[in-house]
């Protein structure tokens, strides 16, 4: 068996440290559907973790809450029927938000690229309704951004419901890395009938994107270094 000669080995080395900054699509989704991540009472309530992340050791999430303004609203993680767990937010008085953040450190590059949502709105008794919603991104302490908003009217009648799904393309969220990035939904309302109740669920939340390794900066300086040698070598 031959032994690699030196070119070959810095040819390797140089194809390996390329090859390891490829990058692979991932995913961050929550379906709420595992009793044992649920916790908390009062005005913050807790989903301690996604169902899946895909990105890897480079990107942690933090617990997705349910933070309401008054802690005598009915707001929380809710089973919808079948299985299935949705965070709810129920308007009493004030506003509600729900949030995740991600922590992306030194070792990776990520790209996000957008993030779907299911949405579900519901009025028992009587009366008009209006549910007032927004979805938005922090990066770090960067101003809000990919602000987007819609307005869910109920015009009088008895018990009414409706879902829809949605896609937010993200923008200004590429080349992450050491830094944060924050997901917030806040939802307001009002009715007619005090006596009602509206309620607004989130649910199948999917954040896709990309992520690469960074290679260590010493990877580099000994490529760079077998390029001199080999360099000063053909010299002479």
């Amino acid at each position: 068996m031959k032994t690699p000669k030196p070119k070959t080995n810095l040819l390797l080395l140089t194809i390996s440290l390329l090859t390891a900054g490829a990058a692979s699509a991932a995913t961050i989704s929550y379906t709420f559907d595992t009793p044992d991540n649920i916790s908390g009472t009062g005005a913050e309530q807790v989903y301690s973790a996604p169902d899946a992340n895909d990105f890897g050791v480079g990107v942690s999430v933090g617990d997705f809450t349910i933070t309401e303004a008054n802690d005598a609203d009915f707001s929380r993680f809710v089973a919808i029927g079948g299985g299935s767990v949705e965070a709810t937010v129920q308007d009493r008085a004030g506003s509600e938000t729900l949030s995740f953040t991600l922590t992306i450190d030194e070792t990776v590059l990520v790209d996000l690229t957008s993030i779907s949502f299911d949405t579900a709105y519901r009025v028992t008794l009587t009366g008009d309704s209006t549910m007032d919603w927004g979805f938005s991104t922090i990066l770090g302490l960067n101003a809000a951004d990919n602000e987007t908003s819609g307005q869910l009217l109920h015009d009088g009648g008895t018990d009414y419901q409706s879902a829809s799904s949605g896609v937010v393309a993200l923008s200004g969220l590429t080349n992450l890395t050491n830094t944060t990035v924050t997901f917030e939904w806040e939802y307001d309302g009002s009715r007619s009938n005090l006596f009602s109740r509206t309620a607004m669920g989130l649910d199948d939340i999917v954040l896709t994107g990309t992520v690469s390794p960074i290679p260590e900066p010493s990877s580099y300086a000994l490529v760079a270094g077998g390029l001199l040698v080999s360099v000063m070598r053909r010299r002479r």
